[in-house]
């Protein structure tokens, strides 16, 4: 079984829909045949009335494979803000910074880090979801072949505001959350020197 997990907004259905391309019956938000991707997953406990099919988290000895998506974070915060308040909550009781956050924005910020960090604990891969190499590397490790991918980047985009620059980001932010973000871009490969790649 494989497990995905990844915050919200950061192409959680996108990975479901590449992993069935590769001929697995896994699911978004609902466990199939060879597994589920899914950010409510990320922690134990959470109950989210969207993946109602899914239920609670099983112990995590459940699952063969524990991968962790991630996506670049200025636009995650930004698309994050589009989530409805339910998930927000769900999200404030395991990153419980963001609930003394002076604003959204910077509660999404805190978001973004904490729930990213408790992936990585537990993954033993982490990808970028923007990368094109990553559905190769999905079937290199899954030991199936590797067809085109046909699956579309927009898969279950929504309406949102551009997402800041990190010049804006450091404004609106405490400086030592813009810091540990900003090092965790890197740690990913976000970031070149001075700007987003």
């Amino acid at each position: 079984m494989l497990l995905v997990i990844g915050h919200p907004r950061s192409g959680t259905e996108y990975v479901s829909k590449v992993l069935q391309g590769l001929g697995l019956d896994v699911r978004h938000e609902e466990v199939g045949r060879d597994g589920i991707v899914s950010w409510v997953w990320a922690v134990p406990n959470l109950f989210a009335p969207w993946a109602a099919a899914a239920g609670v988290r099983p112990p995590l000895e459940r699952f063969d494979r524990i991968w962790h998506v991630v996506r670049h974070p200025l636009h995650v915060i930004a698309s994050s803000m589009t989530e409805p308040e339910i998930s927000w909550f769900m999200r404030a009781c395991h990153v419980p910074e963001m609930i003394a956050a002076r604003d959204k924005l910077e509660a999404g910020a805190w978001s973004w880090l904490g729930w990213n960090e408790s992936c990585e604990r537990q993954a033993e891969w982490t990808f970028r979801v923007e990368d094109e190499e990553t559905p190769i590397e999905m079937a290199r490790r899954l030991g199936v072949a590797a067809g085109p991918n046909a699956v579309s980047k927009t898969t279950n985009t929504r309406p949102h505001d551009p997402p800041p620059t990190w010049e804006e980001l450091k404004a609106r932010i405490s400086g030592s959350l813009f810091e540990r973000i900003r090092a965790k871009a890197v740690g990913y490969g976000y970031l070149r020197g001075a700007g987003p790649k």
